[in-house]
C-alpha cells in the first residue's frame, strides 16, 4: 500500500512538473518579442566588460556542417586553449576565466550550436558528432593543428568526447565538473526527459549564474579575476544572449543524451578517457549539487592515471564563482605535465 501511494505521489508530482514545464515552453513560444540585437551590438557589450579586465577580444565566425559558429578569442601565447561552455551558457559568460587563462594562452571560447552568437541548432540525434564538427571547424579555419581543450559541465562532455574521437588534436584536457564521468543521474536530469522541463532547467541554469558574488575579494591577488563582479555590461550581455538563446537554443540537448534513467553510450566518457589518462585533468567541487562528486570519484577510482583535483567548498558553478582559483588549478597542472614530459625526454 505504501509503495502504491509513493508511486502515485511521484507520478502526480512528475505530471505537475511536466505540465508546468510544457506551459512555460508554450508561453515563451507565444509571447511577442522584440527583434533580437544585432551581433555587433552584443559583441560591443562583451568587449566593454572584457576591457574592464584589461583584455582585448576578437570575434571569429566560421562556417561548419552545423551552421555558423562564433569563437571569442582573448590572450596570447604559443599554446592555444579551446574552451567549451555548459548548458544554458555561452563563452562570453566565462569571460573572467578566459581572461585569466589568456595571460598564458591564446584562448578560443567556442559558442556551441544554439548558444551565444552561434547559429541555432540544426541537427537531430546525439550531439557528439555535431559538437566535434564545431570544434574542428574553428580549429581548422583559424589554423590551429593541436590545442589544449577545457570544458565545463555539458561542455565537459563535449570536450571529453572530442578528445576521445580526435586524440591527435588534443595536447592536454581539463574537464570541469563534467557530465559523462558517472552513469548515475541526478533526479532533476532524469526529469528533463519530460516535455518542457529542459526549458525550465535552462532558465534555472541562467538564474543560478546570475547569483554569483557581486563584489571582488580585495585580499586575493588578481582580484579582478576573483569572484565575479556582475556589472552593467555583463548583465546586459546575459540579457541579450539569453533572449537569443531562448529563441534558437539546444533546449533538447539533455533528452537527446539520455535514455530513461540512463546515459546513451555516446555520453559515457569512461573507459574511453583512459587512453588519454596522462593528459587528462578532472576538476570537481566538493559541494556540487548538480553533478555529484561522490559517484564520479567512485568511477574515476578505477582509472588512477586520470588526475582528479577537488576544490573545497566549491559548487557546480566554480568556473564562474572563482575563476582565479579555477585557472590556477588548470595552469598548474598543465605546467606540471610539461615539466614531466621534459624530464622524460631528458632521461
Amino acid at each position: 500500500m505504501k509503495t502504491t501511494k509513493l508511486g502515485l505521489t511521484i507520478g502526480i508530482g512528475a505530471g505537475a512538473v511536466a505540465s508546468a514545464g510544457y506551459a512555460s515552453a508554450v508561453g515563451l513560444a507565444r509571447r511577442p518579442v522584440a527583434p533580437l540585437a544585432p551581433d555587433r551590438a552584443i559583441e560591443e557589450v562583451l568587449d566593454s566588460w572584457l576591457a574592464e579586465l584589461g583584455v582585448a577580444a576578437h570575434h571569429h565566425y566560421v562556417s561548419s556542417p552545423v551552421g555558423r559558429i562564433h569563437a571569442l578569442e582573448v590572450g596570447h601565447g604559443d599554446a592555444t586553449l579551446i574552451f567549451l561552455h555548459g548548458l544554458g551558457a555561452s563563452a562570453g559568460e566565462y569571460a573572467a576565466l578566459l581572461a585569466r587563462l589568456g595571460s598564458r594562452f591564446r584562448v578560443l571560447g567556442i559558442d556551441r550550436p544554439g548558444g551565444g552568437l552561434s547559429d541555432p541548432v540544426r541537427f537531430q540525434g546525439h550531439p557528439r558528432q555535431p559538437w566535434n564538427e564545431s570544434v574542428l571547424a574553428v580549429a581548422d579555419q583559424l589554423g590551429v593543428r593541436s590545442f589544449d581543450l577545457v570544458g565545463h559541465s555539458l561542455g565537459g562532455l563535449a570536450a571529453g568526447g572530442f578528445a576521445i574521437d580526435h586524440p591527435d588534436r588534443v595536447e592536454r584536457l581539463a574537464l570541469l565538473s563534467p557530465v559523462g564521468i558517472s552513469s548515475r543521474l541526478p533526479v532533476v536530469w532524469s526529469l528533463s526527459m519530460l516535455p518542457g522541463i529542459t526549458d525550465v532547467l535552462t532558465a534555472a541554469a541562467r538564474a543560478a549564474m546570475a547569483r554569483q558574488s557581486r563584489e571582488p575579494t580585495p585580499a586575493v591577488p588578481g582580484a579582478g579575476f576573483g569572484p565575479v563582479r556582475i556589472g552593467p555590461d555583463l548583465a546586459t550581455y546575459r540579457y541579450l544572449v539569453g533572449r537569443r538563446f531562448s529563441r534558437g537554443a539546444d533546449l533538447e540537448t539533455i533528452p537527446r543524451l539520455m535514455r530513461p534513467f540512463g546515459f546513451r553510450p555516446e555520453s559515457l566518457l569512461l573507459p574511453g578517457l583512459d587512453r588519454l589518462a596522462e593528459r587528462t585533468l578532472v576538476v570537481w567541487g566538493d559541494h556540487d549539487d548538480q553533478v555529484a562528486l561522490a559517484p564520479a570519484r567512485a568511477e574515476l577510482s578505477g582509472y588512477p592515471r586520470i588526475t582528479l583535483r577537488v576544490m573545497e567548498g566549491a559548487g557546480h558553478l566554480f568556473p564562474f564563482e572563482d575563476p582565479l582559483s579555477t585557472a590556477s588549478v588548470i595552469e598548474d597542472w598543465f605546467a606540471a605535465r610539461v615539466r614531466s614530459a621534459a624530464d622524460a625526454g631528458g632521461s
